[in-house]
């Protein structure tokens, strides 16, 4: 889905949280920032994204970034406890997007005052450092909402061997009442490879399918 004509946002990450299209970040400096904003999906379940682009291309900022969140869907669904943060390297811009459910815990205002605190940082091109310094700032703010999401755990062990074998058993019992037992054994099959996706599914990785509604900040440095 596109939310704006003129800009279409790179593909959303497969694994992690970081598109770095400019090439700013050293492979060690990418792998650690990576795992910053993994280890703070598991422990928050709030998901933090981060672009970075060589270059506006007379696009707007704004547009970018709520172009790439709604496409990219940073969040959880139903939380939209997402954030964006961007930056253009060549025009010296940066901006915080927010997801719609975490408005009133990071606030345009506090927004504004974070991208100002990664000014010096961008400004002496210590980009991978004010990144990671404004990552542990949205992360301080916004709120760890992990009771508030419901899990889907996979059925535990036992209970797939004990399916099966009462499957089984009413399978061989049938077998001798009937010569065509054969629908149990379809349906109990069925049932099991439906379980078996649903518990696929819930374990998958990427973003939550969150939206934002256009807040955040913009600043330049």
């Amino acid at each position: 889905v596109s939310f704006s004509w003129g800009y279409q946002p790179p593909p959303a990450p497969t694994s992690g949280f970081v598109v770095d299209q400019a090439g700013t970040l050293s492979p060690p400096e990418l792998v650690k920032l990576q795992t910053q904003l993994t280890g703070i999906e598991k422990k928050s379940k709030n998901e933090i994204a981060v672009l970075i682009i060589d270059s506006l291309n007379d696009e707007s900022l704004e547009d970018i970034a709520f172009t790439t969140f709604n496409t990219w869907g940073v969040g959880k669904e139903g939380e939209d406890n997402g954030v964006l943060l961007l930056i253009a390297i060549k025009d010296r811009k940066m901006r915080i997007e927010t997801g719609k459910g975490v408005g009133g815990e990071l606030t345009d205002i506090q927004a504004k005052h974070i991208l100002d605190s990664l000014k010096p940082f961008f400004k002496d091109k210590k980009y991978a450092e004010g990144i990671q310094n404004g990552v542990e700032q949205i992360d301080a703010t916004l709120e760890h909402r992990e009771a508030n999401i419901p899990h889907k755990e996979p059925w535990p062990t036992w209970l797939w061997v004990l399916i099966i074998a009462l499957i089984v058993i009413v399978y061989i019992s049938l077998s001798i009442l009937t010569q065509d037992p054969l629908w149990l054994l379809s349906l109990g099959l069925s049932v099991l490879s439906s379980s078996g996706s649903s518990s696929s599914s819930s374990s998958s990785s990427g973003f939550g399918s969150g939206s934002s509604g256009g807040g955040g900040a913009s600043s330049d440095w």
